[in-house]
């Protein structure tokens, strides 16, 4: 059975060096990731106290993106009503700050406003399953990757993650 990867990450396109940095190996019941994450940074100007983080190919967390953490957006083909299981290995994990994570909105006229973001928008966990569908009778599972999480009140982030998908099929398989 042969099985679609589909990265959407922030930037809207996989840049070459991110294209590089992704190794895939598909099996009958799961699908491994090999992904990097670089140029993580941290963002600047902002208000004193508040502190957030970018990283290349990553857009942001939280509602509308308004947390400022990177997100990368991983899309995986899976059997239609598949039952999933994530597991989500970082490595090359590193301290970054013990900061307060910032939230942004934009008013009606254009102007950011800066506050800290609630405790339960901020990613804690490495990865998750997002959501699971079908398009056009083709089975997909959406996992969030957070490159950055906040662990016991400090920020944290990791260089490289590799990302298990298992699924078992409930049903027949589909041909599309």
């Amino acid at each position: 059975m042969s099985f679609l990867l589909i990265l959407l990450l922030g930037s809207g396109s996989i840049s070459s060096s991110a294209m590089e940095a992704v190794r895939v190996e598909v099996g009958t019941s799961s699908t491994i990731l090999t992904w990097e994450c670089s140029g993580i940074q941290s963002i600047g100007g902002l208000p004193d106290g508040l502190t957030g983080y970018m990283a290349d190919d990553c857009g942001y967390s939280g509602p509308a993106g308004s947390v400022l953490l990177p997100e990368a957006a991983l899309y995986f083909a899976i059997p239609p009503g598949a039952e999933l299981e994530l597991e989500v290995i970082p490595e090359g994990v590193r301290y970054l700050s013990g900061g307060t994570v910032s939230k942004v909105s934009v008013s009606q006229d254009g102007i950011d406003s800066y506050e800290e973001a609630s405790p339960e928008d901020i990613p804690r966990i490495w990865g998750i399953i997002a959501d699971t569908g079908t398009f056009r009778r083709a089975g997909y599972a959406h996992v969030q990757l957070h490159p950055v999480i906040n662990r016991d009140g400090a920020l944290y982030a990791a260089d490289r993650f590799r990302i298990h998908l298992s699924y078992t099929a409930s049903g027949p398989a589909v041909s599309v």
